[in-house]
């Protein structure tokens, strides 16, 4: 560990040696008090929200901190986030894919990526499943599940599926496969064909 000589102002030295207890040295406690100043407040320590017992007896004695008006949001926001959570069911399924049902439920546990109520409805919808199911069957949408189930796809849509799934079946090359030189057919009125 490299160190570096710094001047310190002599009123913040005596200031230092007032503070520092006895048991550390001026080194540690000056490294202590720099480092625990830069991180600042304690990211673990939550404040709560005083009881009227607690702001009474605050008030009698002539001091009112800052602890009283700061409520405790963070732990608000974490129970929230709790209550507005999306819990997925089989129930949820529309009647359209019940055929389909337990290769859904199995892509959804499987699923990348978030799962909440709008990736759900995206996943059921006509840009969805129900569109994959109305334009090209029943086969196409178990074989899109399947496929998501085995790559670990983030979500099933129909313009995926026309995007990708369909451009493998047309093949961008019309041309018939040309055939080897030793497969033509000799004949004796047109030669070789």
């Amino acid at each position: 560990m490299t160190t570096n000589s710094i001047r310190i102002k002599p009123k913040v030295m005596q200031h230092c040696l007032a503070k520092k207890p006895s048991y550390m040295s001026m080194t540690a406690f000056i490294n202590y008090s720099l480092e625990t100043h830069f991180l600042g407040v304690d990211a673990c320590d939550t404040l709560k929200i005083p009881n009227e017992r607690e702001r009474e007896t605050k008030k009698e004695g002539g001091i009112l901190s800052n602890t009283n008006r700061v409520p405790n949001s963070i732990n608000k926001e974490k129970e929230n986030l709790k209550k507005k959570r999306f819990k997925f069911s089989a129930d949820l399924i529309p009647f359209e894919l019940e055929s389909a049902s337990s290769l859904i439920v199995d892509f959804w546990h499987s699923k990348k990526g978030k799962k909440t109520e709008a990736a759900f409805n995206l996943l059921m919808g006509e840009k969805g499943l129900i569109g994959i199911k109305k334009k090209y069957g029943e086969d196409a949408v178990k074989d899109q599940i399947t496929l998501a189930i085995a790559n670990e796809w983030q979500s099933i849509t129909l313009q995926n599926y026309e995007t990708f799934a369909k451009a493998k079946t047309t093949s961008w090359n019309s041309e018939p496969p040309t055939a080897y030189p030793a497969q033509r057919v000799f004949t004796q009125a047109r030669g070789f064909e």
